[in-house]
């Protein structure tokens, strides 16, 4: 059965967007249909990360409102048989977009897909509402500061509430975190305050699901 994953996060810059392909890369490489779909209706970069910049014709924002069909606004991903992604556009509007045209887009893409993965923007603003419609779990990805976890809870919460709103699906929800080497959370409080495990028991409404220790050489590659 296909599933839709949200992949959102409270604070920028915690590697949501790079979680996301690397997602979609993973379940390819076993064999699967997979479709990533850029809702950052004002700052894309998922086209970036999978170096497709200069691929992206039409987007999602041309299929929701039925300027093309979905089989145009998908790009192939020639390196990883069965990787797709849907880019987004910078330069329009998403104010004339609803919850339902999201809906109705998983709905089709889980015709052809065994994982659509949302990469979602950031915040807990209507852009995660809209991106969050027609997910059947989210993953909040955050790092270890204090700020980046507080808003991680916000955006698991607002997530949640958002999903149980606007359909029959259950809370299911995972949480990656991106952590700094040896864990270390980095912040400007007391010196035994360094565990982030700790603090996100205390102030996370769920514990992380899994934590993905930062390795340097991927900034080397990208740059």
């Amino acid at each position: 059965m296909s599933k839709v994953y949200l992949v959102a996060s409270g604070k920028g810059g915690t590697g949501k967007t790079m979680f996301s392909v690397n997602l979609g890369a993973s379940y390819a490489q076993k064999g699967y249909r997979v479709v990533v779909v850029d809702m950052d209706m004002g700052l894309r970069n998922l086209d970036l990360y999978l170096g497709l910049e200069n691929n992206v014709v039409f987007d999602v924002y041309d299929v929701v409102t039925g300027v093309c069909p979905i089989r145009q606004a998908l790009i192939r991903d020639r390196r990883i048989d069965g990787l797709y992604m849907i880019g987004s556009s910078p330069e329009r509007d998403k104010g004339d977009l609803t919850p339902l045209h999201i809906q109705v887009l998983c709905e089709k893409l889980k015709e052809q897909f065994d994982y659509i993965i949302i990469d979602s923007p950031s915040g807990i603003d209507d852009g995660l509402v809209l991106a969050s419609a027609g997910a059947d779990a989210a993953i909040i990805v955050t790092t270890p500061e204090y700020a980046a976890l507080r808003d991680a809870g916000s955006a698991g919460r607002e997530e949640t509430v958002s999903r149980s709103e606007q359909t029959d699906c259950g809370n299911d929800e995972l949480r990656v975190h991106s952590a700094a080497p040896g864990n270390q959370l980095h912040h400007a409080g007391e010196a035994d305050r360094n565990n982030p495990v700790r603090y996100e028991h205390q102030h996370i409404d769920q514990p992380g699901a899994a934590y993905c220790a930062e390795e340097r050489n991927i900034y080397s590659a990208e740059f």
